[in-house]
């Protein structure tokens, strides 16, 4: 993740964020190289826990919680702006999304990594979105997770 971060403090956008566990990890290790951090889920409760591990960020304005169903579309609308780090951990997966629904949400999240940024994908069960989808959207795997692996994983960067 240092890696990705750069050396400029960066923007970090967490769809499907939960109880914000992933982005309190982020944040306490290494926090100064985050300016912000969006995280956005569709469960009410999974946001009030969020709140909950996030609160000392949230004070200091780091932090973003929004609930909202990605599914809906106009994220670009919504959110409106761009992240150098975009994290889909469990979202684009078979267990979370029928494949329509996560191929509508990774285009629009494509739209809203930064030139040069990065989309980070994992999940226990097979992604929706593969090496192929990514490519044609533009984007250039840098690491990936064997085809038949349990954990599916994918870094991949926008082309400038």
């Amino acid at each position: 993740m240092y890696h990705l971060l750069g050396k400029e403090s960066s923007s970090i956008l967490e769809v499907c964020g939960g109880d914000g566990e992933l982005a309190g990890g982020i944040l306490n290790e290494m926090g100064d190289k985050v300016k912000e951090y969006v995280l956005l889920d569709n469960n009410k409760v999974s946001i009030e826990k969020a709140q909950n591990t996030l609160q000392p960020f949230i004070k200091s304005k780091k932090v973003e919680l929004i609930l909202c169903d990605v599914t809906e579309g106009n994220l670009t609308t919504r959110v409106n702006r761009t992240f150098k780090i975009v994290l889909g951990i469990g979202a684009l997966t078979q267990a979370v999304l029928e494949k329509k629904s996560a191929l509508k949400v990774f285009d629009e999240l494509v739209d809203m990594i930064e030139s040069d940024g990065y989309l980070v994908l994992t999940g226990i069960t097979e992604q929706w979105v593969d090496s192929e989808t990514m490519i044609q959207k533009g984007l250039s795997i840098k690491n990936r997770s064997l085809p038949n692996d349990q954990l599916q994983f994918y870094v991949a960067q926008k082309k400038k």
